[in-house]
């Protein structure tokens, strides 16, 4: 920083001070609560702003969310460090000027809003939350300013699968873990003690939350449902199905919907059958989850997305949990289309079995995401976890705590698969069954006057 402009007194964490020391082009600050990894990256911006004539951007996810991005940044820095002279917040034009540089304010919500931009660095906030093809757009189309161009990504962690750590183990990326325990002194002594606790009572938690690790949790039920990290925008017209899944509850348990799109598969019945690849994926891309309603409300809240989408009751199958049939009877009534919701099979000797594992363990491999904004499904997914045995193993019973989403998932999911499943092996039957009398059909003349076939079997 240039001392004849003014004198900032930031002492950074260890951590941080690595982040600032690196020349990486595109680098991570993945904090935990607390780890004060805002603060390391809006110092990082003071220092780009201190380069003539360069400019930057802050983009998030929403425009509300850019906001509260604005606010953080004049308090933890432009506040704390007395920058007011050198700062100007222009909310129309969306921008500020900060010393002789320019940040550009951007959200999500309209990608042509990054057109025509040329940057010299960009700052993504809650980084987890923006889908890679923003990223792709900064990094490799507007950081064009000068040979020095920086990309900061302020996140929470996620699972290893996420597109930014998976950047990172291509190397396309730095990515520095911050704890929240390096920020100690700059946090309330509860907060630290309440985080110190967790390590017991939750390890993959806690190495999560408050020491920044990227990690699939231990015992995690439905680990295989994913964020969509692609641009998504409803479309009835593709070739697909809308499904929803229904988890009753009763004050103060919650009643969970989750509105999923099943994209089917363009391969042949055949292929099909043979590869398993009967849905090409499912798309968590609505949800309700709410307390003290009745059927009639429940029922008129899903009306009123359907409506959104331009969706009719008859356009959707829903799979509800079969455990409340006067509930299920109430939606009949009402014109919706209820499909065979599968919780049970039963076996040769008629006993009802449990397929509770199996369907978990389809929904795991079946290509199932959700859209990054549904902030109660990932919640539900990373806390929903197998009950801990006494010697620390993990056994094959769910915990009741966060399962009223991910069972509407299953139930929606997995019902829908076995129905398409068999309605594959059912036209397969057909086709075979038509294609050998086709075979067996022998020709034995011909009456050219009336131009007729004769056929024997």
């Amino acid at each position: 920083m240039n001392e004849n402009i003014v004198k900032i007194d930031y002492t950074p964490t260890q951590t941080a001070l690595k982040f600032h020391k690196s020349k990486s082009r595109v680098r991570c600050l993945s904090g935990g609560y607390g780890s004060g990894k805002s603060t390391a990256g809006f110092m990082e911006v003071i220092r780009l702003c201190s380069i003539p004539e360069n400019k930057g951007m802050f983009l998030r996810k929403t425009y509300l969310e850019l906001q509260m991005l604005i606010n953080e940044f004049e308090s933890l820095v432009i506040d704390k460090f007395n920058l007011r002279d050198y700062y100007r917040y222009f909310d129309k034009k969306q921008k500020i000027e900060l010393f002789d540089s320019i940040i550009y304010l951007r959200s999500c919500d309209d990608p042509n809003k990054l057109k025509q931009l040329n940057l010299g660095w960009a700052l993504i906030d809650e980084a987890i939350e923006v889908e890679k093809e923003y990223y792709d757009e900064i990094l490799n189309g507007r950081l064009r300013l000068h040979d020095n161009t920086k990309l900061i990504l302020l996140t929470n962690p996620d699972t290893p699968e996420h597109w930014i750590y998976q950047e990172y183990i291509s190397g396309d990326l730095e990515l520095f873990e911050m704890s929240t325990f390096e920020n100690a002194k700059n946090l309330p002594s509860t907060f630290i003690q309440k985080a110190m606790d967790m390590e017991k009572k939750d390890p993959d938690y806690f190495q999560k939350n408050f020491l920044g690790k990227w990690l699939t949790a231990k015992g995690q039920i439905l680990w295989g449902v994913k964020p969509y990290q692609e641009k998504y925008e409803f479309n009835s017209k593709i070739n697909s199905h809308v499904i929803i899944g229904i988890d009753w509850g009763y004050s103060p348990d919650y009643t969970a919907v989750v509105f999923i799109q099943a994209i089917l598969s363009d391969k042949s019945n055949s292929e099909q059958m043979a590869t398993g690849d009967i849905i090409e994926k499912f798309i968590i891309f609505d949800y309700i989850y709410t307390q003290c309603k009745i059927t009639a409300e429940i029922r008129q809240e899903i009306s009123s997305r359907l409506a959104n989408y331009g969706l009719f009751k008859s356009d959707v199958i829903i799979y509800p949990d079969n455990a409340e049939p006067d509930r299920i009877n109430e939606m009949i009534m009402d014109g919706f289309r209820i499909g065979k919701t599968i919780k049970r099979i039963v076996n040769f000797e008629g006993v009802k079995m449990e397929v509770v594992k199996d369907a978990y363990e389809y929904v795991n491999t079946a290509n199932v995401y959700y859209l990054p904004k549904l902030k109660d499904i990932s919640i539900s997914l990373n806390l929903f976890r197998y009950r801990k045995k006494a010697d620390g193993t993990f056994s094959d019973i769910p915990e009741r705590r966060y399962k009223h989403i991910p069972d509407a998932i299953r139930y929606a999911v997995y019902s829908f698969f076995k129905e398409q499943e068999i309605s594959i092996k059912n036209s397969i039957m057909l086709e075979t069954y038509m294609a050998l009398n086709r075979d067996n059909e022998t020709y034995i003349d011909e009456d050219i006057s009336e131009g007729r076939r004769i056929f024997i079997r």
